[in-house]
This record gives structure tokens, sequence and C-alpha cells, in this order.
């Protein structure tokens, strides 16, 4: 398997464990028009990006990551896990997490779903609440680039999430790996319909 090489270990750590390792950037709009290319998730549903996956909840939350990768992107799914799960049902059930292949040529829906339930997210991958996402490479970079991401070597990727609103669309981005609380606040704020409007 490959590995996100470029990140060091060192700073993957640090990212997890320091408190104020990743403030939330700016709650900021897309880049452009958000793209409504169809996706696939980990059991072959197909979902519009724009007016399924973001539109049908009052917050979502998307990290991108890629099955090959064995360093931070397991961490990352598992920050997103213990984020969510620190939800009560309620909240639980306004929030969408998405995880976005980075590497859609080998990321099959059953690899993504074999993915999905070692970190135990598959129950909420069934009911829709979380999506594990791939498609043809040529929709994927088009939805990279609505979040400014360029589409390059998956093993070149730095960690990010990026939690709001996606109805409207207003997101904010944490980088690196933030403590699971600082992440759970950001899904918060965006299901209760604080987002700045600056």
């Amino acid at each position: 398997m490959r590995r996100c090489a470029e990140f060091p270990r060192r700073q993957m750590l640090a990212g997890l464990l320091a408190a104020t390792a990743s403030p939330a950037g700016a709650w900021q709009p897309f880049a452009g028009a958000i793209p409504d290319v169809p996706l696939l998730d980990q059991s072959r549903r197909r979902w519009r990006f724009r007016s399924e996956v973001l539109a049908q909840r009052p917050a979502v939350a998307v990290e991108l990551v890629y099955t090959g990768c064995t360093t931070i992107c397991p961490i990352s799914t598992r920050i997103m896990a213990e984020a969510r799960g620190a939800l009560d049902s309620r909240e639980r059930a306004g929030l969408r997490c998405i995880s976005l292949s980075l590497d859609p040529a080998t990321d099959t829906p059953e690899r993504l779903r074999s993915y999905a339930e070692a970190v135990g997210a598959t129950e909420a991958a069934e009911a829709g609440d979380w999506l594990f996402l791939t498609g043809a490479q040529t929709d994927v970079t088009t939805v990279l680039r609505a979040f400014r991401r360029q589409f390059g070597r998956p093993e070149d990727h730095a960690p990010v999430f990026f939690v709001g609103d996606g109805r409207v669309p207003r997101l904010a981005q944490l980088f690196a790996l933030p403590p699971p609380e600082e992440l759970t606040a950001a899904m918060g704020t965006a299901l209760r319909g604080a987002i700045p409007k600056g």
C-alpha cells in the first residue's frame, strides 16, 4: 500500500494531540460553482454531489482520503468518527459526514465499504448519514477544485476537514488533524446555523 509519505509522522501526531494544533479557518463559500456531478457511495448508490450529497442536511463534514493510505487517512477518519459520536442522536440526524476518495481509479465502492467497516461506520454509511464516495476521475477532480484542492498524487495530500452548511454553501476549513472535540464544535456551529455571514 502507498503511504502518505510527504506528511511527517511527528507533525501528524502533533496535529492529533495538540489542543491548539488546528484552528478553524474563516467560514467562506466555495470557489466558483458547486458541481452536481454523479458520484458512487460504498454500496454503489449514485448521488449528485450538490443536490443530493450537500443540500439534503443542515450540516456537512467532509474529509479527503484514499484507502491505500496507511498513515494520516485512518487517523483522519477516526477523528471524524469520534467527533460525530460526541453528538447526540438529534444532532447526528442533521449532519452528513462525507469521506471523498482522492484515488478514484483504485478506490472502488467495495474498497470504500471495507474502509468504512474498519472504522465502524457501516451502519451510518448504509443509512446515508456518512457517505464514502468515489467516481469517475474527471468528476472527482471537479469536486476537488470546488474545495480549492488540485488533483495530484494522493499520497501528497495534507489532512483537512471542511465543515459547514452545504446548502449555502459556506464551509470552514480545519487543517492538519484537529482534536476530535474541535471538529465536534465546528459541527455544532453548523448545526446551530451559527455560521458567520461575513
